[in-house]
């Protein structure tokens, strides 16, 4: 009992860290001191430019064009109505659109010192589809840029132009993007665009985008955004779906940058509850906190990140971002096999080992993928929602209890394992049975790390952290005097980072089987552990009879 209750102990610590790390920041109110980020100050123009629906084209969107001329004369930017007649055609499936319309940008300028250095763009659009006020997608960029802008005054002069680019038409095709770096005089001087965007109403705000070869875009990002949360599995997902926002013009100029977004609270995107009072004040907070120390950095440093190869990075709990070079993942996965072999040394004395057990461990992996992905999937289905954006809009509407849900489906699928995996047989023991399960992790992350390196780390840091649970435990088999302890501490944070992964993935993808490698990675971390238990009369943990 003993043993359960020091694992229910990790996972309910894992999952008040994860929530810890998944709450939005309070907002700062109106008063914030003057070079802080304030939600308080954004949303006063958010209440005005989110009153109703403002398509491109419409009466209303002239009053946002109109309010943002006033604004951003306010503050200095010296705004003009660029006027430009824009098209595109997209194609999604085998069908390809066109749209066109009449587009105003908003464009003005924060004069730098330099003013023939390459400028900083922050760039979001105040169109909003038809039917919804669009308070978060994307007023809540364009006001966030706004007062992104006035912090940045608060610094002084900065070394370089700061251009304000308000898109227009973004949701009609990206078709105030397209006019503005297709044409528009002032493209040519962008050295690098930070845009900030929305798919839903709430929730932690990701960089998840950035241009080609932006390694030291990424190191400027790790070193200067206050409320991190970045990976690079969400850019190397984003490349393979067909969404697109107005950063993907700018990435077709060949420009370098940076692209955000929250994605919580769906069921408002793009709908007409996408008001002021539904929006998520926190996300506001955040998604400012988290840009302006890169506008900051960018705006006053003597040069912009030039181009650099890909890193592989990640934040940790929204507390700092860990980045290395791709050759970077094969050091992490050798410091793995040095854990691994280290576990094997503090293993049970006499422990034989037999070709039979590490298959069972083997199989044992494969079966935790089998169930991981059959349960969530079947709890999907059950719900009897279809698949699709509008289909899918009940359970957004719910998606607290849908995901609480699919958590335990998960959880229902590593008890199962568990069970098997604790009784290896007559023919098996515990360390070998631990060799096939974690020969299943190190062969899933050699080929991640030679098919896309950059998403390795997916794979290679659980695997990292169940390696040195291993060796601290003995492979699960035996535990000195507080032996266990670091090992409890590794596997509850991982535990916390892994349910941050399940969320983005539940959050962003309507695939049931995605959250089937978080379980996996799940159990590997956990197997160690399972062997261990407090002892009696002393304090510390030993290795459990049987």
């Amino acid at each position: 009992m003993s043993r359960i209750l020091t694992l229910c102990a990790v996972l309910l610590a894992a999952f008040a860290l994860f929530f810890l790390a998944a709450r939005t920041p309070a907002p700062k109110p109106a008063d914030a001191p003057a070079g802080e980020f304030s939600a308080g100050r954004a949303m006063a123009d958010i209440a005005v430019m989110a009153r109703v629906a403002h398509p491109v084209g419409s009466p209303a969107n002239a009053d946002v064009r109109d309010y943002l001329v006033k604004r951003m004369t306010a503050l200095g930017l010296g705004p003009r109505v660029a006027r430009s007649q824009s098209h595109a055609v997209r194609t999604v499936g085998d069908a390809d659109y066109a749209s066109g319309a009449m587009v105003e940008n908003v464009v003005g300028v924060l004069p730098g010192r330099d003013r023939a250095a390459p400028a900083l763009a922050l760039m979001a659009h105040y169109d909003s589809v038809a039917g919804s006020p669009g308070a978060a997608d994307d007023i809540t960029g364009v006001a966030d840029v706004l007062e992104i802008v006035r912090a940045i005054k608060t610094k002084g002069v900065p070394a370089r132009d700061v251009a304000v680019l308000i898109t227009d038409g973004e949701e009609a095709g990206l078709l105030g993007a397209h006019a503005f770096f297709d044409a528009d005089p002032l493209a040519g001087r962008v050295g690098f665009v930070m845009n900030l965007e929305s798919r839903g109403g709430g929730g932690r705000a990701a960089m998840f985008e950035t241009g080609a070869d932006d390694g030291a875009a990424i190191d400027l990002y790790a070193r200067t955004a206050a409320i991190p949360d970045a990976n690079a599995l969400t850019a190397f997902v984003y490349k393979l779906l067909p969404n697109d926002t107005d950063f993907s013009v700018a990435r077709q100029h060949g420009l370098r940058g940076l692209n955000y977004a929250f994605i919580g609270r769906q069921f408002d995107y793009h709908s007409p509850s996408s008001t002021v009072a539904a929006l998520d004040r926190g996300s506001v907070q955040q998604m400012g906190d988290s840009a302006l120390g890169p506008a900051l950095a960018l705006a006053f440093a003597p040069t912009l990140p030039v181009k650099a190869p890909d890193v592989v990075y990640s934040d940790v709990l929204g507390l700092i971002v860990v980045a290395y070079p791709i050759w970077g993942g094969w050091l992490v996965l050798m410091a793995a096999v040095g854990l691994a072999g280290l576990g094997w040394v503090r293993r049970a004395p006499g422990e034989a080992v037999t070709w039979i057990g590490v298959v069972r461990g083997f199989g044992a992996a494969l079966l935790v993928l089998a169930i991981a992905a059959l349960l969530p999937a079947l709890t999907r289905f059950v719900t009897g929602v279809g698949v699709g954006w509008f289909a899918y809009r009940p359970l957004l509407a719910r998606f607290a209890p849908f995901e609480i849900a699919m958590a335990f489906a998960g959880l229902a699928g590593l008890l199962i394992v568990g069970g098997v995996m604790q009784r290896p047989g007559r023919s098996g023991g515990i360390s070998e049975t631990w060799i096939g399960v974690v020969a299943s992790g190190f062969g899933a992350a050699i080929a991640v790390q030679v098919v896309a390196p950059t998403a390795d780390f997916v794979i290679a840091w659980p695997l990292l952290a169940a390696c040195a649970c291993a060796a601290l435990t003995g492979w699960g088999t035996r535990s000195g005097d507080l032996i266990a302890l670091p090992a409890l501490a590794i596997s509850t944070l991982a535990l916390a980072w892994l349910g941050g992964l399940f969320h983005t993935l539940l959050q962003g993808l309507d695939v049931s089987e995605a959250p089937s490698l978080v379980v996996w990675l799940a159990a590997l971390t956990l197997w160690p552990l399972t062997r261990i238990e407090p002892s009696e009369g002393r304090r510390g943990w030993v290795p459990a009879a049987g």
